[in-house]
Formats: C-alpha cells, structure tokens, sequence
C-alpha cells in the first residue's frame, strides 16, 4: 500500500508542479518575489483546505463520484450542470495552457532539425497523451512517478549550480501595487484538488492514506514555488521576466533568458529538460483528472458508460485546437483558469459541504476540522480573490 500511497501523493505533487513552475517567476517579477510571500501562504491554505472539502464529500458517495455527481447530490441538478460548464472550462484552459507549452518546447527544438508547421508538434503530443488517458491512472502513475524522479533530481542540479549566482537585491525589486495580478496564476498554481476524486479510487478510499496524501502532496509544491521563484527572479532580471511574460512563445523564451546564465551546454540541457518535465507531469495530471470527471458525467447524465478511447480523443481534441489557433494560450490560460478555479476548487466545495452537513445532515465517517466560521472565512477568501482579480 506504501506505493500506492506514494504514488497518489506524486501525482498530487506533480499535478501542481508543473506548467505553474513557468508561469510564477514570470508573473511574482511584477510585484516582486519578497513582497508575494505573504499572498503565496494565503493562497495555499485556501487551495488546501478546499481540496480536504472535496475529500470530505467525495467519501459520501461510492468510489466512481466525481464533482458532477457530488454537486447534483447535494446541490441540485442546476449546480451539476453549472459544474458540468465551469469545470469542462477550467481544465480545458488549463490543457490548452499545457499544450501549448510542450508545443512550444517541441517547437523550439525540432524546428531546429527539420522546418514544419507547429500544428505537427501539438498532434505528436495529443497522440503520446491520449495513449496515457487510454491506460487510465496505473499507466500514469508509473510513468509520472518516473519523470516525477527524473524532476526531482534536475531541480537539485538547477538549485546547486545557480544558489551563488543570485542577486539577493534584485529579490526585493518589484511593484507592490501589482501584487492583484498574480493571485489568479497563484490559486491556479495550487489547484491539485482537482485530482481527489481519482487518487481517492486509487487508495481504496482509505482515509489516513488520503488526507496524508493530500497534506504533503500540498507542502511540496508550496516549497518548490518558493525557491524556484528565489532562484529564477534571484538570477534573471526583473525587466526581461516582464518583457517575457507578455511574449508569444513565452515558455520558450523563459527557457532561453534561463539558459543565458547557465555556465555550461549540460546546464542548458538540464534546464530545458526540467521545464519540459514540469509541464509534461502537470499534464498528466490534469488529463487524467479530465477523463474521469467526462467519465462520471457522461454516467450522470446519459446514465450510459463512455469508452476509455472516446474519453482520450474528448479531452484532448479541443485543447489541442485552442493551442494551434492561439499560441499565447499558456499565460493567458493561467490567467483565465485562475476564475474557474475558485469556483470549483473553493465556492463549490464550500457550499457542498455546508448543504451536505447543515440541510441534509448527511452521516460521514469523516468531517474536515472546522464548523461554519471556517467555511464562511472560506467563502469570503474566495469572493475576496474574485474581487481583487476583477479590479
């Protein structure tokens, strides 16, 4: 059980390490690396503490449930549907996000070798990735706890040969009044809640297994976000991450600005092999994520199954679409998912909770610390992140 268990804590990991390990240098450059610590945390426990909302209504219901079923059982049909639209955006967005930057990645390399139109790129991805769904999550959780390993080791490498580079100055330049910005990137960044529903099949519902992989699947990520922001913003200047936060192919060229520093061709390769893994293993994540949430709907709604290759080619054909017609999709996706994301990832479970506990005093063998003040305190963090990104 201790790998199962390890797995679906990597697959946590990697679902929030990922595309977001490209998006946050580029986006905390604006205000500042020292001045988002504080808006990191906050954010953090928010994403966290909704995530073990979800587990705490998931266990209500049998093992397949996903967020279609858990909204229409203790909301109502017109909140199932309204997550049906809400969540087909969000991770929509965000595949597109991640497509776009493998794309990108691929793009930048093959280019090289041989010329080609970038639409190739996105389907050699979109064939790799729709085997993975195909598989479904044992398939996954082998190959993600491999590149999670082979992640792991790069990021050391990364972190040893560019610790005496920093500029510790250069960590305190940035505009306070930008600080609104990043917080939509920053909830996306931590929105590994959306895999609850799968490892929760994955570990046999077992409770202790699930809320330990949540609390250190959730730590992990916290602490990777903030030395991977210190040594990015620490050794690339603030000016070119502005500049590349706002260019097309904006993972390619973060790849370059953090090769300009690197001492050697191996340093090069290490880091354009480390944002590739960050990227690839978000992906896998999130696809997987999809293909069950498709699963479970198209089990509520048409109360018939849906075939595992009908479930890949859904999920990937319209991300894929969105990253050939519009190539600024990665940023712009972190951005817009940032919206989606609280709703499902904070609003919903808070009202789910709140309806399943209060109004239909529903029986639970497990109830995540906190009566109504903490889920009202939820609640207003959530509206509070709506109205500052709407400002």
């Amino acid at each position: 059980m201790i790998h199962k268990f390890l797995g679906a804590m990597l697959l946590v990991v990697g679902t929030s390490i990922g595309a977001a390990m490209l998006a946050l240098p580029t986006v905390v450059a604006g205000p500042g690396f020292i001045n988002s610590l504080g808006l990191f945390f906050i954010c953090w426990s928010c994403m966290t503490f909704g995530a073990f909302l979800i587990l705490e209504v998931n266990l209500l219901y049998p093992e397949d449930s996903n967020l279609i079923s858990m909204a229409r059982n203790t909301l109502g049909v017109k909140f199932g549907f309204l997550t049906w639209v809400v969540y087909l955006l969000l991770l929509y967005t965000l595949l597109s996000a991640y497509i776009s930057a493998i794309g990108d990645i691929l793009f930048d390399i093959t280019s090289s070798i041989f010329i080609h139109p970038f639409w190739l790129d996105v389907l050699i991805i979109g064939m790799l990735f729709g085997f993975f769904i195909y598989k479904g999550i044992k398939v996954m959780d082998n190959v993600n706890k491999l590149l999670m390993l082979i992640k792991l080791i790069l990021f050391l490498i990364l972190i040893a040969s560019f610790i005496d580079l920093i500029k510790i100055e250069w960590l305190f330049e940035g505009d306070l009044s930008r600080l609104p910005n990043i917080t939509l990137v920053l909830v996306t960044s931590f929105g590994f809640a959306i895999i609850v529903p799968s490892i929760r099949k994955y570990l046999n519902s077992d409770i202790k297994l699930l809320r330990k992989a949540l609390l250190f699947g959730s730590l992990i990520p916290l602490g990777c976000y903030l030395i991977w922001c210190f040594i990015v913003l620490g050794v690339i200047p603030t000016d070119i991450l502005n500049n590349i936060a706002s260019s097309d192919h904006s993972v390619a060229e973060l790849v370059r600005a953090f090769s300009l520093v690197a001492r050697t061709t191996t340093m090069r390769v290490f880091a354009m092999g480390f944002y590739t893994l960050c990227v690839l293993t978000s992906f896998l994540g999130i696809s997987l994520c999809l293909a069950d949430f498709l699963d479970d709907g198209v089990k509520n709604t048409f109360k018939k199954n849906m075939p595992r290759s009908y479930l890949a080619l859904f999920s990937l054909v319209p991300p894929m679409l969105v990253a050939v017609f519009y190539p600024k999709a990665f940023l712009m996706g972190f951005r817009y998912a940032g919206y989606w994301v609280i709703y499902i990832l904070i609003i919903l479970p808070v009202l789910m909770v709140w309806n399943s506990r209060y109004r239909l005093k529903t029986a639970r063998d497990y109830q995540v610390w906190g009566g109504k003040l903490i889920l009202a305190l939820e609640m207003v963090l959530a509206l509070l992140f709506l109205f500052i990104a709407a400002k």
